[in-house]
């Protein structure tokens, strides 16, 4: 999936949406506004203006003093050697202070002086940024309908659409603002879900939210479930499980369906190893060889009469064993013998994922990503350009089911607010991407509801490209936000330079002396993938909270894409 496909389709789609030709008026005045001081005159005609430490030259429009300050609007056609200076409005001397700039330009364009509209046209005058003025018009309209409290941040959600030449339109700055909201993505899906399943009138929209909604609470639970029907299988077969212990790793395809890597030679006891070479089980692993034989029979009877598959039987095994409910009240295992459930107990106990197992974190991602619908924006966006709808495909991914029931009535307030929220912040993840020439810029955040405390993901990837467009591994630069259990907000950044990787963990805590073991054999393994490490380096972060942290680290990560840009 190409970026600037998806940029270009959403840049034609949102200019020229209704809701932004009603907030802004004609769409065809593409003036820019600047505050400008005139340098010298080139003719009677044409002057130089400096903006900022920039300096254009345009054909008069009007005529202007040497030396003197104007609010000017801006225009250029493809064809005009120079564009054409307007003066909206004129500074008897220089202005004095930011706010006396803002009233002069509201008052040249006929607009109220409102704090939404000063505070804008402050904060665009301290950046020096040039902008539209359908632009302007629509970003006053769209931060008077903001809480006060979040003034500050829509307008640079504002100022971020400008710098990255998209539509400053609704949709464009409500995801903008949505991607930066600290709150973690696990905990507002959760939320929408107990909003929508308290709800006591049932209707086609709550269920289409929720039947969404759940898989991605239960990707875990799921991958799990799929581990524990190949480990089942494996008991059924010893020479299979042997001759899968030798073989390399699975392709990424199995990993898209979120099954597990099956355990290395090394992780079998040396005892079992010499039974199966002899071809003889022990009497404890017939039995359990037996049971496990009985398990699956009764997860595919199950399934049957159910209606459903083998492997969500099985999640719904686990999740009952995991609530410790009692025995009449686990779902399911009315039916099991006391070996029975104390072989899937013990099953479902070594098969249970870890993220610090690299399958097993590949395949909750694998499935998280299918689930929210990462792969669906090309796909919706061109149904939409040639004026169609996408075909149901039996269960759809959480975006496409949020953009279609956002517009729903069936959908009580709070729920439709919460949905809303959760739509412009996986569509914000996109506007955060930056596709060069030159280099490619990823942002992509993925809720995680793992049983150890881990809640979100969020990855930052930057770096060079390479002929054939994809990212060149050896120069580049990779950050991992986690929330984790113990160290709490952790950012591990990965600075990567001709091959040579140095590796920066910020955390709350000082764990330099706890990651000293780890160094070596982190240092061996990127030695295999052509990788040396230069050195490990852990910070404290000392009296920050996580909230300003990240939105730094997002400036920072965004800006400095701009100024490769510039």
């Amino acid at each position: 999936m190409m970026l600037n496909d998806i940029h270009n389709s959403l840049t034609k789609q949102l200019e020229h949406a209704d809701s932004l030709q009603r907030i802004s008026g004609t769409e065809t005045d593409q003036k820019r506004l600047v505050l400008g001081k005139v340098l010298r005159f080139i003719s009677e005609q044409f002057a130089e203006i400096q903006i900022g430490n920039t300096k254009w030259q345009g054909k008069l429009e009007a005529p202007l003093k040497a030396g003197a300050h104007y609010w000017f609007s801006y225009e250029k056609q493809l064809d005009e050697q120079m564009g054409r200076l307007q003066v909206v409005e004129a500074f008897d001397k220089n202005p004095k202070t930011v706010q006396d700039a803002a009233h002069k330009l509201l008052n040249g364009l006929s607009l109220k002086r409102t704090k939404e509209a000063v505070f804008l046209v402050g904060a665009l005058l301290k950046e020096q940024q040039p902008i539209r003025e359908n632009d302007l018009k629509a970003a006053i309209k769209w931060l008077e309908n903001l809480p006060k409290a979040d003034a500050q941040k829509g307008a640079d959600a504002v100022m971020f659409a400008i710098k990255r030449e998209l539509p400053v339109h609704p949709g464009v700055l409500d995801s903008i603002l949505a991607v930066k909201d600290p709150v973690p993505l696990n905990r507002q899906i959760a939320r929408t879900y107990e909003m929508a399943s308290r709800e006591q009138q049932h209707t086609a929209g709550l269920e289409k939210l929720k039947n969404a909604l759940l898989p991605i609470l239960e990707a875990e639970t799921e991958v799990h479930a799929e581990k524990l029907m190949q480990t089942l299988r494996e008991q059924l077969s010893p020479a299979g499980k042997e001759q899968q212990n030798v073989q390399p790793l699975q392709p990424a395809h199995t990993a898209e369906r979120g099954l597990s890597q099956p355990k290395t030679a090394a992780e079998i006891p040396a005892s079992f190893a010499g039974q199966e070479a002899k071809g003889v089980l022990p009497k404890s692993q017939s039995l359990e060889a037996e049971a496990a034989k009985e398990l699956l029979a009764k997860l595919t009877a199950l399934a049957e009469r159910n209606g459903t598959i083998p492997v969500k039987e099985a999640a719904n095994w686990i999740k009952s064993l995991e609530a410790r409910e009692s025995a009449a009240a686990q779902t399911g295992l009315e039916g099991l013998t006391n070996k029975e459930k104390e072989v899937l107990q013990n099953i479902i106990k070594e098969t249970a994922p870890a993220l610090t197992n690299k399958a097993d974190a590949l395949a909750v991602l694998a499935k998280m990503k299918t689930l929210l619908g990462v792969k669906d924006e090309l796909s919706f966006l061109k149904a939409i350009e040639n004026g169609g709808t996408l075909k149901d495909q039996g269960l759809q991914s959480l975006k496409l089911v949020l953009n279609e029931i956002r517009h729903s009535s069936d959908l009580p307030a709070p729920v439709k607010q919460e949905a809303d929220q959760i739509f412009h912040r996986l569509n914000g993840q996109l506007f955060l991407q930056n596709d060069q020439s030159a280099q490619n810029q990823l942002f992509l955040s993925y809720p995680l509801f793992s049983k150890n405390g881990v809640q979100d993901l969020t990855v930052f990837l930057k770096g060079q490209k390479k002929e054939d467009g994809k990212i060149d591994p050896s120069q580049c630069r990779l950050m991992f936000y986690l929330q984790l259990e113990a160290l709490e907000e952790t950012v591990v950044d990965c600075l990567i330079q001709q091959n040579v990787m140095t590796v920066t963990l910020e955390t709350g805590y000082d764990v330099g002396p706890l990651i000293e073991p780890l160094i070596p054999p982190l240092k061996e393994n990127l030695k295999k993938l052509g990788y040396s490490l230069s050195g490990v380096t852990a910070k404290k972060r000392e009296n920050i909270e996580i909230a300003p942290f990240m939105e730094s680290q997002f400036e920072q990560v965004t800006e400095s894409a701009l100024d490769v840009k510039i």
